[in-house]
């Protein structure tokens, strides 16, 4: 099948017909390094990536696979609106308190942004901002990773300034492994 004519069914199915859909203790640290070292190759030698994680022994319950799908759309995203370089930062930290502690993961760029109207609709399947009209599957498919999973997602973003998506999840202490 062409690239181009993928629709968000032959997408997902694509992307989590051959993963590990399995539940798993998900080590979110070694998660990110892991993105880390497939995402950087990708980057323009004038874009800085950085990750950073301070979850330390909190983990959270999902399919490593899809979760790391979800966040290479995200960081994919983040490149896509860094046409002339600049930065992107891929980090973790545990929020909440000990009966109600949930994983954030967030990934910010200082591309060129959204303006509300597009950020209202980010989320919506098939809406896409980019020429051709290619995309437009990417947020809805992390949104419906998060939900799955017990989460969110947050977007924040200004034009000119750039976008932060956060994905919220449930988190647990990591079991000894």
């Amino acid at each position: 099948m062409a690239r181009a004519s993928r629709t968000k069914a032959d997408y997902h199915f694509s992307t989590s017909a051959e993963a590990d859909l399995s539940l798993h203790d998900v080590d979110v640290s070694a998660c990110l390094a892991e993105l880390a070292e497939m995402f950087r190759p990708m980057l323009s030698h004038s874009t800085r990536f950085d990750v950073r994680s301070d979850v330390g022994s909190i983990g959270i319950t999902c399919s490593k696979e899809t979760l790391q799908n979800a966040i290479m759309l995200l960081l994919r995203n983040a490149g896509d609106a860094l046409p002339m370089g600049g930065v992107i930062v891929l980090s973790a930290s545990c929020r909440g308190s000990a009966n109600n502690a949930h994983i954030e993961i967030s990934v910010s760029d200082t591309g060129i942004g959204m303006p509300q109207e597009t950020l209202r609709r980010a989320k919506e399947p098939y809406f896409t901002t980019k020429s051709g009209g290619l995309g437009g599957f990417g947020l809805p498919l992390v949104e419906e990773f998060a939900r799955a999973a017990g989460g969110r997602v947050q977007l924040e973003s200004e034009p000119n300034v750039g976008t932060d998506a956060r994905i919220y999840l449930p988190a647990h202490a990591r079991s000894e492994q």
